[in-house]
């Protein structure tokens, strides 16, 4: 079945036990947005954390 045909039937409210499929987007949204605005706020405290780590684990390594 070509997807013009599929996507059509998604959406069918007919049955009873359908997926609100905009209530689970919307949540998704929600709870992304967040994320995306402070990650770019904090992203250079993530960098040097990152950083910091990765030095740390390569100078135990070759302390062992």
């Amino acid at each position: 079945m070509p997807i013009m045909v599929i996507l059509p039937t998604l959406n069918t409210s007919a049955h009873y036990y359908s997926i609100p499929w905009e209530l689970i987007l919307a949540g998704c949204t929600f709870i992304t947005l967040p994320l995306i605005i402070v990650f770019p706020i904090f992203q250079k405290q993530y960098e040097i954390g990152s950083c910091i780590n990765l030095a740390a684990s390569v100078f135990d390594y070759r302390t062992r």
